[in-house]
This record gives C-alpha cells, structure tokens and sequence, in this order.
C-alpha cells in the first residue's frame, strides 16, 4: 500500500509543470506540453502499470472528481476501486483543488474545452457542465445523530466509506480532527460488524459537501457514538 500510494501522489504533489511550446492547431486553440515526473518509478510500480493502468486510473479520478464516474478498464484500477481501503477516495481528494484550478480559464471563458490526451487518445474534457460541478460545491450545516454502519475503511487514515441509512446509501467519509480515539475505534467496530453480518448501528455528527444539485459527494465526521 506505501509503494501504490507513493506512486499516486503524483497527482497531487508530484506533477512538475514544464510550458515547452505553443502552437495554433486551429483559431482560438493550443497545445501546452505538460511533463509528469514521477519519483523513483521502478521502486514503486511496475511497467504494465506505468503504462495502460497508469492512464486508466488518471482518466477514472479526474473524471469522478467532476461527476463523471465510468467503468475502470483495467484490472489494477478495478482491484484499487474493490479494495476495503477507500484508496480512490483519497486521491479524489488530494485532487479536487488542483482540478478546480485547471478550470480556471472556462469561469472568464464558457466556450473554452480543457482535454488531457494520451498519444492522440482523448482521456478527459473539462467545459463549463464540469466547472459548474465543481465550483458550485456546498457545505451543510452540522446534522446530529445520523444511523449508519461502515462499510469501508483505513486505519491509517482518516477515510472510508459508510452506509447512510437517511440516504438509503454508501458515501465516502473523512474524519475531522476533533474526533477521538475511542470514537475512531467505534467506527472500526461497526466495520468488523458489517464484515461479519451483524447488523449493529452506530451514530455520527456529520457536515455534507454536495455539489449545486444537492447530491451528496461526502460527508465529514464530527463525532461518533
């Protein structure tokens, strides 16, 4: 897991952007070449995955982070997406800054279409549908006392998914930093619950971060009991 989450970092931290030319393809348009680097790539990944697996988990979470989720076509994103540790919840995260500041030029611009390509392989198109997404995020206030079991989660972190029983589904979480030990070891209770078929519920204080039609995209913990 060290190795795997050393390799997507990049995609919050790694990246360096090298500008290296412009060229008029058509009127209003242009390429910008953008380098990734990435940190001791034999140490952490092998080369089948630095080539198709590595574009097809680029494609699924820069499309998830705006509200286009589509089917991974490889195994190794598949495996990323079905394992009990809410990897790809992270790196949604880590991302969605950076992605709303790509928009940047579609907010002055509304015709402007943002592509990343693979080798002439369209892989993702940012227009103004995905600016509204993700610029029109909002926070609820604090709900109190919400059932709901945990159906993923890592220990190491602050993420993992639970079943909303108000929204009669599974949402990805995080934990806010005020919520204690004990409350966290509550959590990995309900996990080990939902494992084993006992059908135990716990309660948490939750904010909502929804996009402009209201549907929820997480929620944040407060406090659980």
């Amino acid at each position: 897991p060290v190795a795997f989450m050393r390799w997507y970092a990049w995609l919050a931290y790694a990246c360096v952007y090298e500008p290296t030319f412009h060229t008029d393809p058509r009127k209003g348009s242009f390429y910008e070449l953008i380098s990734i680097v990435i940190d001791n790539p034999v140490a952490t990944i092998t080369a089948g995955i630095i080539t198709n697996g590595f574009y097809d988990l680029l494609k699924y979470i820069c499309k998830r982070v705006v509200g286009q989720v589509t089917a991974p076509e490889t195994t190794k994103v598949k495996g990323l997406i079905e394992r009990k540790e809410p990897v790809i919840n992270k790196l949604c995260d880590n991302i969605r800054e950076p992605v709303k500041a790509f928009h940047r030029p579609i907010r002055t611009n509304r015709d402007v279409v943002i592509g990343i390509e693979r080798a002439r392989k369209s892989l993702v198109q940012y227009n103004k549908n995905t600016y509204d997404f993700i610029s029109n995020e909002v926070y609820s206030e604090l709900e109190y006392g919400l059932s709901c079991n945990v159906t993923k989660m890592n220990t190491l972190s602050e993420y993992g998914r639970v079943y909303l029983d108000q929204l009669k589904k599974t949402v990805p979480y995080e934990v806010t930093e005020g919520v204690s030990f004990a409350e966290r070891l509550i959590l990995s209770k309900s996990l080990d619950d939902t494992q084993n078929k006992i059908e135990e519920k716990i309660k948490i204080d939750i904010k909502k971060l929804m996009d402009k039609e209201g549907r929820v995209i997480k929620i944040y913990i407060y406090r659980v009991y």
